[in-house]
């Protein structure tokens, strides 16, 4: 019986063993990389804003977006690659960073939008 009974208890221990560690080499593994690959368009007027379409990877609902050094957008979520995000009217000229968060982690894309003052539109002086 000992000679049985040993064998068995060796393989469902390394049955076990094994599956612990698939399970915990998945559980620490993102399920899919955050990130940025590119924003259109990549300019926008200070006093108009507008909506910017943001390409990447891994976003989900619970993903946000914000211009560091400005704030949060108003972000809405188009499917895993896609994000729009709207700029107010009145973000101050600048070159903003854009940056992806959700739960804890995030990604950053430099110099993504660049905030331009409006030029003004010669016209006749009466």
């Amino acid at each position: 019986m000992r000679k049985t009974v040993l064998p068995l208890t060796v393989a469902l221990v390394t049955t076990l063993a094994t599956i612990l560690l698939l399970t915990t080499i998945a559980a620490a593994r993102p399920l899919s990389q955050l990130g940025i690959t590119s924003v259109e368009p990549d300019t926008l007027v200070s006093e108009n804003g507008g909506t910017l379409s943001i390409y990447g990877t891994g976003f989900t609902s619970a993903t946000v977006a914000r211009l560091v050094g400005y704030g949060l957008l108003d972000t809405t979520y188009v499917n895993s690659t896609a994000l729009l995000a709207t700029v107010p009217p009145g973000v101050p000229p600048d070159t903003y960073d854009l940056q992806v968060s959700q739960d804890t982690i995030s990604a950053t894309l430099p110099s993504a939008l660049t905030i331009a003052v409006a030029t003004p539109t010669p016209g006749r002086v009466v």
